[in-house]
């Protein structure tokens, strides 16, 4: 499974190599800054489970598809660009690197964001597909990063800062923000395929768990992890409603284990094409032991 992930890893970063604008193109600070967080070492599970999924339901070639997992990661990339800034989580570094508004400045650093944005929907009109087909792939995207998704969750994670943690916000927060974005993945890579309803909706489902655990993992390894691994300064979410907070370390950990064997259990539905994602849910929950 590693070797593979590594192989995705490696085919993705050539990809997004060739599309973004080059560090000396003008103006030269922004495309640095935009470059300089999306090659600064990032998992890339969201392109990597939409080129999956996409194989999953017998696709064909990644490189038709491979504009739209590409604008997924650039979506991510400026997600985090923005969690970073001092009006957000305040994060000095990220992955094991000062992070983009430590480098660049705030004003730069927001720009480099909101460009990163708008580009990524440029690279998906590159998409290899029908033009009904990347249009239900886009409303699925906006609905799971937008007021609905990401921007939804991250709103509520700032109004709680420092408040009595609740189940039902925490819930809100982890699949707003985390969840729903990894299930649009795996969900539009089976629509790119133009899978069977049957196996895109397991898709869909799987990805919402996985994503729901992975999240967890986060949390659990932001209590006990090892900060030079991790890349990033731990224990910073000891005022946010996570996982650990809200029901403590042992709790939690079953929880994972629980979210995790839902998401196995809606990939295992799509048959033998589905293990491969059920290895991979399960690979992610042992990254935390």
């Amino acid at each position: 499974m590693e070797k593979l992930i590594k192989e995705l890893q490696e085919k993705i970063d050539y990809y997004l190599n060739l599309y973004m604008p080059k560090e000396d193109e003008f103006p030269p600070e922004l495309h640095k800054a935009m470059r300089y967080c999306l090659f600064s070492g990032g998992k890339r599970l969201r392109p990597a489970l939409l080129l999956l999924s996409y194989e999953v339901c017998d696709g064909g070639k990644f490189e038709d598809v491979m504009p739209f997992a590409c604008a997924v990661e650039l979506i991510h990339t400026y997600s985090l660009i923005h969690d970073d800034l001092p009006a957000m989580d305040n994060d000095d570094y990220r992955r094991g690197k000062l992070t983009t508004h430590k480098v660049f400045g705030e004003a730069i650093a927001i720009l480099s964001g909101d460009a990163l944005f708008s580009y990524s929907f440029n690279l998906i009109t590159k998409t290899n597909k029908k033009p009904e087909i990347i249009l239900k792939g886009i409303e699925i995207l906006t609905d799971a990063i937008g007021n609905y998704g990401i921007i939804g969750g991250q709103t509520m994670d700032i109004l709680m800062k420092g408040k009595t943690p609740s189940p039902k916000i925490l819930r809100y927060i982890h699949s707003h923000k985390t969840a729903f974005f990894i299930s649009s993945c795996c969900e539009i890579g089976g629509i790119l395929a133009e899978g069977k309803s049957k196996d895109i909706e397991n898709l869909k489902k799987g990805g919402f768990y996985l994503g729901m655990a992975f999240q967890i993992a986060d949390d659990l390894l932001d209590v006990y992890g090892d900060e030079e691994k991790v890349g990033k300064k731990l224990k910073k979410d000891i005022e946010k409603i996570t996982y650990p907070n809200v029901y403590g370390v042992k709790l939690s950990q079953k929880m994972l284990s629980k979210y995790t064997e839902l998401a196995k259990g809606f990939f295992g539905n799509i048959g033998k094409r589905g293990e491969i994602l059920v290895h991979l849910a399960d690979s992610l929950e042992k990254r935390v032991y």
